[in-house]
């Protein structure tokens, strides 16, 4: 839809090699792609992005492929960069799309987690990235790291937020690079994470406000405030708090 005028373009197709996790649609700048994760005959899961070509798609271009992809994540910036981050057996990797050259950058190793490792939710913004993710070995937790571009992932900008038991973490990245991250540790209460560009993360602190363990939802304004929206316990009333 042409969200101008309310214009429909017929639908139309492309072939995924289905059954898969996806399609998701990712948009950069005025491009559009869609992004799933499918199974091939010769690679075993292969992560893909097709592009929209005028009225067309384009055939599948393979991001990665590995005898099990478990999960994955992705964003894109207000530039139409795009990063897409996947699990594979113990480790997580990237690959970031820079849209000014068009191209793909090669894979980039992320982190080293358990097995059964999953990553939450990467934030995308002025091409660096904060990325989430969970690890069970020895014990359930959720990591925050962080992103910068034309430098890649560095492991000494990785932070354990702690125990979560299942619990999720909301993140976000201002156009300056830096960070927030916010989770509800089980006993601890709700933390707050703040990461400095160029500095690294500072020591933890308590919101004036609880957050639900589950719900938790963050993003970026350009004038770098964030904003989390969650919910009471129990009673799931909706709630925001505004970080600047």
């Amino acid at each position: 839809m042409d969200l101008r005028n309310g214009s429909l373009e017929p639908p139309g197709n492309v072939d995924l090699n289905f059954p898969g996790i996806g399609p998701y649609p990712v948009a950069s700048l005025d491009r559009t792609a869609i992004l799933a994760r499918t199974t091939s005959p010769t690679d075993g899961e292969v992560l893909s992005i097709s592009w929209k070509d005028g009225s067309a798609w384009m055939q599948p271009e393979q991001l990665a492929s590995a005898p099990r992809i478990y999960n994955f994540t992705f964003d894109s910036d207000e530039h139409g960069n795009i990063i897409v981050v996947w699990t594979e057996n113990d480790r997580i990797w990237s690959r970031a799309y820079d849209r000014s050259m068009d191209s793909w950058s090669g894979e980039e190793f992320v982190a080293t987690t358990s097995s059964n490792a999953s990553v939450g939710s990467v934030d995308m913004t002025n091409g660096n990235a904060i990325l989430s993710f969970s690890s069970d070995d020895p014990t359930r937790s959720r990591w925050v790291t962080v992103y910068e571009a034309g430098n890649g992932w560095d492991e000494s900008w990785q932070v354990r937020l702690d125990d979560q038991q299942g619990s999720v973490a909301g993140i976000a990245l201002d156009d300056a690079g830096n960070g927030i991250a916010i989770c509800v540790p089980e006993g601890l209460g709700t933390q707050v994470r703040r990461f400095v560009a160029g500095i690294g993360w500072q020591p933890p602190s308590a919101p004036p406000v609880g957050f639900h363990p589950n719900l938790i939802y963050a993003a970026a304004a350009f004038d770098r405030s964030v904003s989390f929206v969650t919910a009471t316990a129990g009673s799931l009333v909706p709630r925001a708090i505004r970080f600047e």
